[in-house]
């Protein structure tokens, strides 16, 4: 079961604000996934680009979400997310992210410990919109720290691609989709395993 939500976005709201949206998200699908016969206790926070550095600072910051809803999350799937992205290279940047202070929070390398949920991160290589360091950093953080990342790199695919292997008549074209079913056929049943 999927649940795509939307989330405000700049100018409307800035960061942190902007993390309230996915909080509330997951919160309400803890809360209520039951009800659509999905299980609320083996979730999986998912995003792409600006929506995978979101879910990869709620998977990755515990302090985002009430304990029994973050104690249920099993893993992170991100899709050419923005990790490790300082310094800021576009204005509008700083002023979505607002004082000097705030930037460390909306980078979640910086929230690697070593005991986080299992990440799935994918990658095309021809993306010119997210730089591959994201990946790679955010990469080798969780495996210094000794925890659990497994990174895939596509050729062929950009920015826009890469999402969009998920739709039906591309499913076929890459193994971005198979990748994600493994990874979470993998983690459904145990949060720690690597």
């Amino acid at each position: 079961m999927v649940v795509i939500p939307d989330y405000r976005r700049y100018p409307e709201v800035k960061f942190p604000q902007i993390m309230d949206d996915a909080t509330q998200t997951v919160e309400w699908v803890k809360q209520n996934i039951g009800q659509y016969g999905g299980d609320s206790d083996r979730l999986f926070l998912m995003g792409h680009s600006a929506g995978a550095q979101l879910a990869a600072i709620l998977n990755l910051n515990e302090h985002y979400l009430l304990p029994d809803t973050w104690s249920s999350l099993h893993g992170f799937i991100g899709l050419a997310g923005s990790y490790d992205f300082l310094p800021f290279t576009d204005e509008y940047q700083r002023v979505v992210f607002g004082s000097e202070k705030n930037y460390p929070a909306s980078q979640p390398v910086n929230f690697v410990e070593g005991n986080e949920l299992p990440l799935l991160l994918l990658y095309g290589n021809d993306d010119d919109t997210v730089r591959p360091f994201n990946i790679k950093s955010l990469t080798k953080k969780v495996k210094q720290a000794g925890g659990c990342v497994e990174t895939h790199y596509y050729d062929g695919l950009d920015h826009a691609s890469l999402i969009g292997a998920l739709a039906l008549p591309l499913q076929n074209s890459s193994s971005v989709l198979s990748d994600i079913a493994g990874f979470l056929d993998r983690h459904a049943h145990n949060r720690r395993s690597c």
